[in-house]
């Protein structure tokens, strides 16, 4: 099986993977508060809802850190994400049997340790991708993921009409998202054993390939063995200085943060969009959930342009009119949202335009930013890289949806502080904004064929990717 082949089936699994966590939560938070209750926990007791919520993101946060660093000394990718994903299927079968709230809780524990799969997964593909193809490929990623978010409804349709003894233990619309999950990574779990392969070291393998047999045999150069090729991948002693070195540069810090602005103020919104309906246009769950099918199509919509656009668009520039649509939204909803009166659904328009500039914006953001954020950092850091990222990624998904809740009743600050934040982000974003320009990449082939033998700049060729896009 040559490389390009094993490539797309490996691309095939984190497609499955992706969409896989679009159902995930698309199943388990529609009917999780009512079956906490079914379990004993009073109405009153709403932060347990909140726990249990927060829980994946815990786990996800720590766990993201330590698998990263793990990343960085093995390239053995497939073994880390069939260790992780033992984590979901074991999560899901708690979820089910679960007998008490505490059980719901240490099953999203677990879930959040085995989100981290993720991590691997992302880490592998920076690692065998050039970078003009990178954007358009981890776009796609999420496009699969808006897809699984907007399936999950209706694997949520079929598991409400779920009811059966499975020895002798009822399941039914409460407990059975939790075997689903569970039969869903269990089948996952044999997909990544038959259809994955190590992108790193294979993309590296191919590499060598192309580059040996297009070198003239007079030319003579140092390259390693063919057998040695996947040595050269990373460096399992690299020090902590090195890793202060690579991952606090200022444009890596202006990435990072600007990524956490655009979570931080998108679960802000989530948290408060639906009281905001409710309390300015009397709209109950039958219109939120359109309201959420249709920002779940605009969502995919923007991302297949992005996906498409970034082709031909530089990152930093499709950065920069991301940061320039989320401060307009971000404008408009301080200006027109706290003049709203109750039940005034005159007003639905101008809401209207706020939500679909604010879904124009944060994938730009997030999507784009991440991938500029891997072209700036070497691949013997990708590991630590993504999971630093990833844990502050976290953080903002924890904060978010608290400042929303709590500065619902005081809507212009609700709106003042990721308006602030953002425009920090901004600042920070323009004054890195030369150190954020990424060289094309250049083959070796290319380069050896000049005749040009200066041996610094023959290690500089080497480092490069070669693009293995197949026309």
């Amino acid at each position: 099986m040559n490389f390009y082949t094993k490539r797309r089936c490996s691309f095939v699994v984190i497609f499955l993977y992706t969409f896989f966590n679009g159902v995930e939560y698309a199943v388990v938070f529609p009917t999780l508060w009512e079956y906490l209750q079914s379990l004993g926990v009073p109405s009153s007791d709403v932060y347990l809802l909140g726990a249990c919520i927060s829980a994946v993101t815990v786990t996800d946060m720590f766990a993201s850190l330590v698998v990263g660093r793990l990343l960085d000394c093995f390239t053995r990718v497939s073994w880390f994400i069939l260790t992780l994903n033992l984590f979901q299927i074991v999560s899901g079968l708690i979820y089910g049997f679960a007998s008490s709230s505490a059980w719901i809780l240490v099953s999203r524990l677990i879930a959040g340790v085995g989100n981290v799969a993720s991590v691997a997964l992302m880490t592998d593909v920076t690692r065998a991708t050039s970078r003009e193809e990178r954007t358009s490929v981890l776009v796609s990623f999420s496009i699969a993921q808006q897809v699984g978010l907007l399936f999950g409804p209706a694997c949520n349709l079929f598991i409400r009409k779920v009811s059966f003894t499975l020895f002798g233990f009822e399941v039914n619309k409460l407990n059975g998202p939790g075997f689903f999950l569970a039969t869903m990574y269990f089948v996952f779990e044999f997909v990544v054993l038959f259809m994955y392969y190590d992108l790193a070291k294979e993309y590296a393998k191919e590499q060598k390939r192309i580059t040996e047999e297009s070198i003239d045999e007079s030319l003579e150069v140092n390259l390693a063995p063919r057998d040695e090729v996947t040595t050269q991948i990373l460096d399992p002693n690299i020090s902590w200085a090195e890793y202060k070195n690579e991952l606090f540069r200022a444009e890596i810090v202006a990435l990072v943060f600007l990524r956490f602005i655009g979570l931080f103020g998108q679960t802000c919104l989530e948290a408060v969009l639906t009281p905001m309906m409710m309390t300015f246009f009397n709209y109950s769950d039958f219109e939120n959930s359109i309201l959420y099918l249709l920002g779940g199509l605009e969502l995919l919509v923007v991302s297949i342009l992005m996906a498409i656009i970034s082709k031909k668009v530089s990152d930093r520039s499709f950065i920069t009119f991301g940061i320039f649509i989320s401060i307009v939204t971000y404008v408009w909803m301080l200006i027109f949202i706290p003049r709203f009166q109750p039940g005034d659904r005159s007003n639905l328009g101008l809401f209207g335009v706020g939500f679909i500039l604010d879904l124009i914006g944060i994938p730009i953001l997030l999507d784009i930013a991440l991938s500029l954020l891997t072209k700036l950092v070497r691949d013997e850091v990708q590991g630590l890289a993504t999971g630093i990222r990833r844990f502050c990624s976290n953080i903002a998904l924890l904060l978010g949806p608290l400042w929303g809740s709590g500065a619902l009743p005081y809507l212009n600050t609700l709106f003042i502080l990721p308006l602030a934040l953002l425009v920090v982000a901004a600042i920070m974003f323009a004054h890195s904004y030369r150190s954020l320009y990424v060289r094309p990449s250049v083959t070796s082939t290319t380069r050896l064929a000049t005749g040009d033998n200066d041996s610094s700049e023959g290690e500089e060729i080497l480092s490069e990717r070669t693009p293995l896009i197949q026309a």
